[in-house]
């Protein structure tokens, strides 16, 4: 992806990969790194119940790098918030029950202008593979 700024973004997926590594963010000021999947469907197969102890707590945490000014790094484990099936689907439903313009963006889980400008990114996508070219995307 390039951006008007001349910045780029080089994503990658796979669902066959040998590694565990889930996310890699990298900027000239830092980095995140991240591994494994979110615990929760794991404990669904193993009969643990959404909102119970411990539940959605990953035991991976991340590891955020920060390079200052001078060029020092700085590495610092992240827990991430514990993951929330219940409250994304609830948001979800939420959001396709009612698509009333009188709702504030900042109730919603993702403002509606996002997520068409999501929606046009992922078309692009498609198109880019399917044709096998770079698509423009105006602002």
């Amino acid at each position: 992806m390039r951006f008007a700024d001349d910045s780029r973004a080089i994503l990658h997926a796979d669902m066959m990969s040998t590694t565990n590594l889930r996310f890699v963010v990298e900027s000239e000021t830092g980095g995140f790194v991240k591994h494994g999947l979110d615990p929760q469907e794991d404990a669904l197969k193993a009969g643990a119940l959404p909102g119970g102890p411990g539940w959605g707590v990953d035991p991976r945490p991340g590891v955020l790098t920060t390079v200052d000014a001078d060029g020092r790094r700085t590495e610092e484990i992240v827990q991430g918030p514990p993951g929330d099936y219940l409250a994304l689907y609830r948001d979800v439903r939420d959001v396709w029950s009612d698509f009333s313009p009188s709702i504030p963006d900042h109730q919603r889980p993702v403002p509606l202008n996002r997520a068409v400008e999501v929606m046009e990114l992922i078309e692009a996508g498609l198109v880019s593979a399917r044709e096998r070219r770079e698509v423009v995307l105006e602002e």
